[in-house]
Order: C-alpha cells, then structure tokens, then sequence
C-alpha cells in the first residue's frame, strides 16, 4: 500500500516544487518511507527536490531583511517556520549522504534563530511540526544544546498563546482562542489539522529527544494529555471533523488531521509511550485511511484543502487530494507497518534496500536473512560478488534493527576512534555490530569475491564470470506475506558480447527457500549457466540431481556460532554438479551446458543449527 500510493504520487508529480511548506511536509513522509524501505527511487525524488531548491528555504542571504512575524512566502521570510520545515528532510538526507552544502543553509538559520533573543518564533501551531522536528536534528547534528533549549523558549511561547489547559489542544492561533472564538454553536473551535500537525510535532521530538533532557517529562506529559483528548473526539468511521470538538461546523470525512493523529497515536505506541487502550482509535484511524481515504488510483482523498480553520460548507470528498495530505498518509501509513513489525506473526516477510549500508537489498522471513549487495559497495571497490546469509533464532522481523544499530554504532565508533578512545570504540563495536550475536542472530557468513549461497554466475571455456552488485532493483512486493524483488545487473562481456543479467526473487511466509529466476539480455552464443554454494572447509557437500547441500562452518568456526546449513534446489535437472576451484574460491556448483540466455529457475535458502534445524538431515528433509 505505502509503495502504491508514493509510487503513485512521483509518478504523477515528476516536476519539483519549491521548499515551502505543503511540498515539505510531503517528503517528511517520503523520507519516513525512504527510513522503512529503503527505495532509492524514493531518496532520489527527495535530493533532486532538494538539489531544485538549492537545499534551502526562503533564499535571501541579508540577515536584516528576515521576516517571521506575519504569513509570508516571499523569500524574505526566511525566519517563518513554514520555510524551514524543508531542513527536515535536508538534515534525514545529510544522515545518509553526509555532505557539509546538505546543512549549511540549515545551520546559518536555525543558528541565527538558536542566539537570537526572541523566543516568539511559533505564533501558530503548524509551527510546531514545521520546526521543533528540526530542532531536535539540528542537535543530533552538531550536539549543540542550544537547539534544544531555543526549543523550549519557543514552545513555551507557543503555549503562552494557544494552548488550552483545559483540554491539552492547541486553538490554531492565538485569534482562534476560546471564549473570544467560538464555533457557530458556542463551542471550542479546535482545527483538526492544527492540532494534528502538535501531535505528530511531539512524536517527532520525542523521538530525537535526549533521554536526559530536562524538559522531556514536559513533552510527554503535553503529548500524553493531547493524546487522551484526541481519542475521545474520534468520529465513528475512524475520522476527526474539521473542528474537533463541533462536528456540525464542518461535517464530514477529513483525511489530513486524521492521518496526523493516527501517525501520533500508533507512534506512542510502538514506542511505549502510549499504552494499548488507545490501540482501538489508532486501528480504526488506520482502518478510515487504507479504506475510505485511499482511492482506487492510488491517490489520498478527503483532504482539507490549504487553510487555517473548520469553514462551514466547504466541500472535502474523495477528489480532494493534495501533496501534504499524501505526506500525512504516509507517515501514518509507516508507523502502521512498524506496528505490525513489531507484533509477532503480523508481518512474517520485509525486505528493504539500505542506503545507510552501501546500498544493500536485504529481505527475511521467519527462518532466515538475506542480501544482495548493490551499487555503492562496487563504487568502493570492495569484491563481494554472491549472495549473503544472516542468521536468526526469532520469528520476529530483525534485520531494520541490526541495520540501524549497527550504522549509528559506527558513527559513535569513528567518532571515538578519531578522539583517540580505542577502548572506548571497541566497546561499541562489540555492543552494537550485526556481526556479533546480541540474541537473536547476526552475520557470521563469509561471501567476499564468491557465489556465497546461490548467486547465478556464467562459465566461460571453463572459468566462472562472476557477477558484481547489481545496478538497479524494484521491489515489487513486501510483505505480509511475501517479498518479490527485479534486479538489473551491470553489463559484462561474454564472448564478445554485452550481456545484461536480470532475476526475479522471492520469498514467501513460511519457506525455508527462495525462489530465484535468473535470464540473460543480450546473448545470442552459446555457454554454460551456473549457481553453487561456497565452501568454507573441507567438508564435502552432497550433490544430487534434485539439490545442493552444505553445513558452513560460519565465518568464525572457533567462536560458537553454530553452523550453517545451506541448500540450492532445483525444479529442472543440471547437467553437471561438481566441486570446482577457482583462485582460491571453492563451490559447489550446478551447470546447465549450451546455455544462451533463457530464463532457469531454482531455490536457495539457509538456516542456523541454533534455530529450527539441528542437523544436515533434518535439513535436507525441509527442503524437499
């Protein structure tokens, strides 16, 4: 669903805006997609907006001709929060790509803003989406407290004008404020988007929010108080009305508040931070999104259109679509997916592809992990050719978690290294690489310049092509149940030809091996096909004309890793299996002879002897 409606949206919306609000907010959504799945199709969409717009907001360089006091999308307004929003993304993206022209705009802002002596910055309250999120990056970014307390001045201020003790929401502005305003029924007047854009604002925070902070038991006591409001105002259909206290000021379905209060809700909790009675609203929040909101085409219906309150008569319906609404859909939508991640038996199949970890596909299900490696690791000239193997003891989806603990693991590293703390580096690295079993598995696989377990390969007058990474991928199916992968890889010349690899991957909920096509574009003489297992040691594989199999030793045989069973399966009979040696590299392989590009289908998979199988004939019993 996440990748049908953003696919969708940058289909149909090639050309970039500028850095103002509406387009930020929708790749504040599209980088939550990017964080999940990893799409490089998606994290491009975002730096070339970014690179449009010059990885800045409003654009004028004199510091006294910046404005913020009033609404303005003139490039003056520099100072107004609905330019700055567009840093949340620059700074997501800067955390993958790292480049000082990324932050630069962001840092001369929001550090003018941080020494500034107002504090009377966020007189509205989209402001408090727009920028306490960048607040909070900007102190991950350079561990400079002063973000964090020019935070709580602001958001004190905030408070100062808007907020309603009463009921823990926020009137959209101070002239929205009760009893001065009211609905045209005398009540509370408190816009849904408004107050949606505060609850989404502080799951943000308190996401990026030191544990240590001072004020931290101050947000969560503001958010958890807005939360039990939110959900007691929660239409029957799953929907906030435009005035959430006062249904009849504007009565109707509406998608972007919505979308905001389920993303604040589920985010609560998956984090813990809200407990399960507020699961119900979250759910059925989520059920009026994936059912009434979602259309057909793939587009968000329902969507209050740009505005700053509940206007009686205005239509909203199913055409009713916008760039932030879409945003606001996918971000709850991801959260949605984390919850189910999170809940056992819910999602049994993932796979994403990890910029943070030089462009790895990887995918899993309940019995094991896998990864082809991509693009960057061949830029960096590192010779790591076949398919990996990462082990797990647990049904639960792991493989988000190792990436993310291992990739800012090594920023604490190289940090640590560069102060000259070894010790304290070390540390580290045995705290938080994937490479170490921290209870539920790692990598302890050894592929380097190999098939490793089932990579496809060409022979040529007896000597294996090996492929490299591939060039491009589409994922075109994940989960619950099943991931399916297309694969493009670099062209290579094969008896004077361009040849162009292709393969379609999957793996379903429940196997214990994936399916492989493998064809070939661009041959029109004959050679041989081949796939295999690497071998590690000597202990010999059994080869039959059905399967491969093969108990690894793991990377490091003395260290208590248990072992590895491997297998390839195969629908359609090889001519030939045979050990074969290679510039070191040994494999088990299986070759199908006269070979000219047409597609073969076959089977890998692995599990780990501390998992489900003990022994290399309960394996072998698995796979057949």
């Amino acid at each position: 669903m996440i990748i049908r409606v953003n696919d969708n949206w940058q289909k149909t919306h090639p050309e970039h805006g500028r850095a103002f609000w509406d387009n930020a907010v929708y790749h504040t959504g599209n980088m939550e997609a990017v964080m999940l799945f990893g799409n490089a199709q998606w994290l491009n969409y975002s730096l070339g907006w970014a690179d449009q717009n010059l990885w800045m907001g409003a654009t004028e360089q004199n510091t006294e001709k910046w404005k913020y006091l009033q609404y303005g999308e003139d490039q003056q307004h520099v100072l107004f929060g609905d330019w700055q929003i567009c840093f949340q993304t620059y700074l997501d993206l800067n955390e993958l790509l790292p480049d000082e022209h990324n932050v630069a705009r962001a840092k001369q802002v929001m550090g003018y803003i941080a020494d500034s002596q107002q504090n009377d910055y966020w007189w509205w309250a989209d402001a408090l989406y727009m920028v306490m999120p960048v607040m909070t990056k900007m102190y991950k970014l350079t561990g400079d407290r002063k973000y964090l307390d020019k935070m709580y001045q602001n958001w004190q201020y905030a408070n100062s004008i808007m907020y309603d003790k009463s009921t823990g929401l926020y009137f959209r502005d101070g002239k929205y404020v009760y009893p001065n305003h009211k609905t045209a029924h005398g009540k509370k007047d408190f816009w849904a988007r408004g107050d949606g854009w505060v609850m989404a604002a502080f799951a943000k925070v308190l996401k990026d929010l030191p544990e240590d902070d001072p004020h931290r038991k101050e947000y969560l006591k503001y958010y958890q108080k807005m939360a039990k409001t939110i959900v007691e105002h929660q239409q029957k259909e799953g929907y906030w009305t435009r005035s959430i206290f006062d249904p009849a000021q504007a009565p109707g379905r509406e998608t972007s508040g919505t979308a905001l209060f389920t993303y604040g809700l589920l985010w609560g909790i998956n984090n813990g931070l809200l407990d399960e009675k507020y699961l119900p609203a979250a759910l059925k929040g989520w059920h009026y999104l994936s059912t009434i909101a979602l259309q057909k085409d793939g587009t968000i219906g329902y969507v209050q259109p740009i505005g700053e309150k509940a206007i009686p008569g205005q239509v909203v319906d199913a055409k009713s679509v916008t760039n932030f609404g879409t945003g606001a859909f996918l971000l709850a939508a991801c959260e949605y997916y984390r919850y189910l991640l999170n809940k056992e038996n819910k999602v049994a199949v993932y796979g994403a592809f990890y910029k943070i970890r030089k462009d790895d596909l990887a995918w899993e299900n309940e019995n094991c992990c896998y990864r082809f490696y991509g693009p960057a690791l061949q830029r960096s000239g590192e010779k790591s050719y076949g398919t990996d193997v990462w082990v797990k003891n647990t049904s639960k989806v792991v493989m988000p978690k190792w990436y993310q603990r291992d990739f800012e693991g090594n920023i604490k590293e190289d940090s640590l290294r560069k102060a000259g703390n070894k010790q304290a580096a070390r540390e580290v690295d045995q705290s938080t690489s994937f490479h170490i079993d921290h209870g539920e598995g790692m990598d302890c696989y050894a592929v380097g310049p190999t098939l490793g377990l089932g990579a496809p390969a060409l022979m040529v007058e007896g000597r294996l092509i090996y492929p490299y990474c591939f060039k491009e991928y589409k994922i075109l199916e994940n989960g619950p149940e099943k991931f399916e992968a297309e694969l493009v890889y670099h062209p290579v010349m094969i008896n004077g030809e361009q040849v162009v690899e292709h393969r379609l991957l999957s793996l379903e909920k429940g196997d214990f091996l994936n399916k492989m096509t493998v064809w070939y574009e661009g041959m029109t003489k004959t050679c041989d096909f081949a796939t295999g297992i690497v071998l590690h040691d000597a202990n010999p594989p059994k080869m039959t004309s059905k399967y491969i199999v093969y108990e690894d030793p793991t990377e490091n045989p003395k260290g208590n890793n248990g072992k590895i069973f491997t297998a390839l399966k195969f629908d359609e009979k090889p001519d030939e299996t045979k050990v074969f040696e290679q510039e070191g590299a040994r494999h088990a392989l299986a070759l199908y002879h006269n070979y000219k590009g047409e597609p073969i289908t076959y089977y890998f998979g692995a599990m780990w002897s501390k998992y489900k199988i003990h022994s290399l004939q309960e394996w072998i019993s698995k796979i057949l």
